[in-house]
Formats: C-alpha cells, structure tokens, sequence
C-alpha cells in the first residue's frame, strides 16, 4: 500500500492494493467468477461481508450473523421465525427484507422502526412531529417506538394519513402519524418558537439576546415542557441533576431521573435525556433528546448546539460532526451508560 488514496488494481500481486472482491447476487449470495480472489493480508480474510454481516462457514452452512437470526442467503431466508412474526401476518415468519432485498435492509434480523420529522401545522402557525413510517411498520412497532400501551398505538395507528413527498408526482407518498403531545409537546414547542423567532437564532453564533442551550432544551423534553427560552442550563448542572434526586427536586424538576442506559425497552422518543461526554475530561460536554433508532439503526436526537443555534433533529453521525470530541457517556465518563428518563416518563 503506498497510501496516495487510490487503489491501483494490477496483475502483479506485489502492486495490487485490491484485498480482496467479493460480488453478490440481490439477496447475497456470493458470485463465484475468475475474477474472485484474495490477497494475502494481516489477520486473513475479512469475514464482514454483504451488508457488513460475518459470514460463518462453519459445518459448510455459510451462514450470515444478524445478531437476533442466522441468514441463508443462499435461499433468501432465516433460519428461525421472526420473534414478531405476529404483527406480519400476511408474510412467512421466514422471510427475507419482506421478498424486497433491492428496496430493503435489515440490519439485526427485527422489525422496522419510525423515523421522526418536523412539519408545519395546517393553519402554519405552528410547528409538529410527524412519524414516518417505514416498509412494515404498523400499530405494534408505533407502541414500541413511542414506549406506549397498545391502546394508545391503535389510536395513533387508526389515524395515520400519506403525505406527498414530491408535489409533481402523486406515487411519492409517505405514511406518517402526527407524534402524540405526551411525547413531543416540548420539541413541538421549540421547533414553533424557532420558526415564529427566527432572528434570535444566528447560525454565526452572535446573537440580539439571550437563548437557551442544549441543557435547558434536553432539561424541557425530559418533563415535556416549554423550555426558559432566555435560560442556559450549565451542563454540569444538569449532570448533577440526573444523579442526585435532591438537587433535582430544587431545581424544579420535580421528581428524579432514572439510569435507563441498560434498558432500551425504556428509551422513550421525546422524552429520554442522552449526555454527551467529553471523550478526554469525562466532563459534561452537550445534551440531547433521544427521538427513536430507525429501522438501518441509525438513531435520532432533538438536539441545540448552543444558544444562538437552532434545534433540530439530527443523527449520531451528524451530532459528532459538530462535535467531534464527544461520545454519548454516563455520569462520570462510564461508557455504554448516558440515557436518563425524568420519572414523569411511563
């Protein structure tokens, strides 16, 4: 490897940088050709092939690891029945991407999931979450996403609705539910101030006055309240705050936090603090709220990168872009912990 950045791919294998190709057919099986070949490399082949999954050749089944089920894509199908077979009725509990491999993933062998929007009200007045559903999503993944009793789901799921994503085509439509106020009454409240107070918010970073912070926005959403708009929350307070009830209860939160980081089932879109870490220090770094993991397992954050910038919902991924020293950490810096629910979330 001579690290310009670009693969040279020749025949003498001394200068070829190509490790190795490996080409599949739609559901992933491998195409064998006289093209196929491995270089001979440190540590040997590399095993994460289609979608990233490890191939286990063991016994000759060449099977693919998707954590919940084993995959054979030489049939396209799982070698067990998905443990929500119950809410695909129409489908084999065995199938694969629901026969779609071209359109669909599935990244850990479960169920879809909804991805959380912000759109305008229908007097634009306002501002609201709407939950966008993805291919098999129905009243069952909406009560899981939103952490909710089936009941409450069916309601939901009964008044679902498309909406065109392209005003010149009326095939590109999406099928949304408009998020309940128990989840996202305090998003739904910042997103309105911000469309309605545009000029207090600079992405320059100055400002006519004063606005609210990260904290102050997670601090809101975690009692799915309006936020102090001219308040900014020291993180570290905050940090204070999700582990000590009594400081919690001056501060006005009336009620304590809970450490949900080892339970998912508990992460509630809307509602669940997420603290980010200074990946150095361990110090209190940025805050943000937890909106849901799609179905491709990318999560979603309601999130204010400072007091002159606007909220919004972004990725992980987009979140370390603007802060690339951060990692989501427990209280102290403790890895694999940093998700908190304020005990006003059921």
């Amino acid at each position: 490897m001579n690290k310009d950045g670009i693969v040279e791919v020749a025949e003498n294998e001394n200068a070829n940088e190509l490790l190795q190709q490996e080409h599949y057919y739609p559901f992933g099986m491998g195409i064998k050709g006289e093209w196929k070949f491995v270089q001979p490399q440190i540590g040997g082949v590399n095993a994460y092939q289609y979608n990233g999954k490890e191939l286990n050749e063991d016994f000759g089944l060449n099977w693919n690891d998707y954590e919940a089920r084993w995959y054979d894509a030489s049939i396209g199908r799982w070698n067990a029945v998905d443990p929500l077979a119950e809410d695909y009725l129409p489908w084999s509990g065995y199938n694969y991407v629901l026969g779609n491999p071209i359109k669909l993933v599935d990244p850990d062998g479960k169920a879809p999931q909804w991805i959380p929007s912000i759109r305008s009200t229908s007097d634009r007045k306002g501002k609201k979450v709407v939950l966008v559903a993805e291919e098999g999503d129905n009243a069952s993944t909406l009560a899981e996403y939103l952490n909710t009793s089936q009941e409450n789901a069916n309601k939901l799921w009964d008044s679902r609705y498309e909406r065109s994503t392209n005003p010149f085509s009326s095939k590109d439509k999406q099928l949304v539910v408009d998020g309940p106020s128990e989840n996202f009454k305090a998003v739904e409240d910042m997103a309105t101030h911000f469309a309605n107070n545009t000029d207090k918010y600079n992405s320059t970073g100055f400002m006519s006055e004063k606005n609210y912070n990260c904290a102050e926005s997670a601090f809101a959403c975690s009692k799915n309240e309006s936020p102090r708009y001219k308040k900014e929350l020291n993180p570290n307070t905050l940090a204070d705050m999700l582990r000590n009830e009594s400081l919690a209860q001056r501060r006005g939160a009336e009620g304590s936090y809970e450490n949900v980081s080892k339970s998912p089932s508990l992460w509630t879109a809307g509602r669940t603090v997420v603290r980010f870490g200074d990946k150095s220090t361990k110090q209190s770094s940025h805050y943000a709220t937890y909106l849901g993991t799609n179905k491709s397992g990318t999560p979603y954050f309601w999130t204010k990168n400072g007091g002159s910038r606007n909220p919004q919902i972004m990725t992980l991924e987009e979140i370390k872009k603007v802060y690339p020293y951060v990692e989501i950490q427990g209280n102290g810096g403790k890895k694999g912990e940093g998700y908190y629910n304020h005990e006003s979330t059921k």
